[in-house]
């Protein structure tokens, strides 16, 4: 099916509510609400990708030069080869390019008069004291852009965590520390992630990776035989140990914040629609509409991503498996906190011989099996 490229509109959207009334896949006119605006960001120094129709990804209208000034949060970029990203169709996020070069994504965080949760919540985590914490491992915001009733914020354009393999234990053992590093800074402030964008749990796609660009390639095409044949590159080429990888937070559309003010009865949250098998049992609909602790619903999704990623090596970390079955209670108040789950694990990791540590093991994710229970 031939692509077609979407012309920027004449007009901006004249109803905040219209933005979301779109199919990115079915509707070939979805970006029409973000070029109506290409002007605004324009000015802003921002030049929006070109949106393509069918579901196919936005690229940059031409090659760009190389970037012309460095990323300020640490994030490592390669263009070799000239190498592009490409961003897919959503609804309430574009990518873009800065003045400097740099690829940004643009995300509406929030429209009408009234200021949304998640725009509270990256308020809150940008500004001190959170914003210099060294836990603090969330989304890093450059600006904030308000147009009408609309507001925007723009941040870096990240690969996913999972853009490249898992070779060995240490780097799983790295990005658990860091997810749960993470979420237990969330929970000391108050705040809980309990679901993300559009998919509504704590899940791989959450935590991006502080990197952009060219990776390794673990699989080459042999195209001399009658038939050709894929072929792994054995063993894989070392990709996160090349630089300081950091796993950065994001998406908080549906996250819950609290004021210190109130008491642990009072941080509840009310439950929705979620279709992920791996959400906690408490969060559906289907039970009974009954308001839920979300700083449990967070310990409960974290185990289940974990075990999810890196089930074929729980049993080679002494102690992992049962830190993870206490961490996925059906019962929610049976569930231990999210800072108890971080120093039971920094004991573990710290206690596992480097030898294990450095055993080579490449870990993709295959689906969301159950974390199996323990032993009556």
């Amino acid at each position: 099916m031939a692509s077609t490229y979407i012309k920027a509109g004449a007009h901006p959207p004249s109803l905040a509510r219209e933005w979301g009334d779109v199919d990115p896949v079915k509707d070939p006119r979805w970006a029409r609400h973000w070029h109506a605006l290409a002007p605004f960001f324009s000015e802003k120094g921002y030049t929006l990708f070109a949106a393509r129709t069918h579901g196919l990804y936005s690229i940059p209208r031409s090659p760009p030069p190389p970037a012309s000034a460095p990323d300020p949060f640490g994030l490592y970029e390669s263009r070799e080869n000239g190498h592009q990203p490409k961003f897919p169709p959503l609804k309430l996020l574009y990518a873009a390019q800065d003045r400097c070069g740099r690829y940004v994504v643009i995300k509406l965080v929030s429209k009408g008069k009234e200021d949304s949760n998640e725009l509270q919540i990256l308020r809150l985590l940008q500004s001190e004291p959170l914003w210099s914490d060294p836990s603090n491992a969330t989304i890093r915001i450059l600006e904030f852009l308000e147009y009408d009733d609309l507001r925007f914020a723009v941040m870096p354009f990240c690969d996913d965590s999972l853009a490249y393999p898992f070779i060995n234990i240490s780097e799983y053992l790295d990005f658990t520390e860091q997810v749960l590093r993470s979420l237990s800074f969330l929970h000391r402030h108050l705040i809980a992630h309990q679901a993300a964008a559009l998919i509504g749990d704590i899940a791989h796609e959450n935590f991006l990776i502080n990197y952009l660009g060219a990776i390794p390639k673990t699989e080459t095409w042999d195209l001399s035989a009658r038939i050709p044949r894929c072929i792994k590159t054995m063993p894989a080429p070392e990709f996160r140990s090349t630089f300081p990888v950091t796993y950065w937070l994001a998406d908080f559309d549906s996250s819950v914040s609290f004021s210190p003010q109130t008491s642990a009865r009072e941080r509840l949250a009310t439950p929705f629609q979620i279709d992920r098998e791996q959400a906690a049992p408490e969060q559906t609909l289907g039970s009974n509409h009954t308001k839920y602790d979300p700083f449990a619903a967070d310990v409960y999704q974290a185990a289940r991503l974990l075990y999810a990623l890196f089930q074929d090596i729980v049993p080679q970390v002494p102690g992992f498996l049962e830190l993870l079955q206490d961490m996925s209670s059906y019962n929610a108040p049976s569930r231990i906190p999210m800072a108890e789950a971080l120093d039971r694990f920094l004991t573990l990791r710290r206690d596992l011989p480097d030898e294990r540590c450095s055993k080579a093991c490449e870990i993709e994710l295959r689906g969301y099996p159950p974390i199996p229970r323990k032993a009556v």
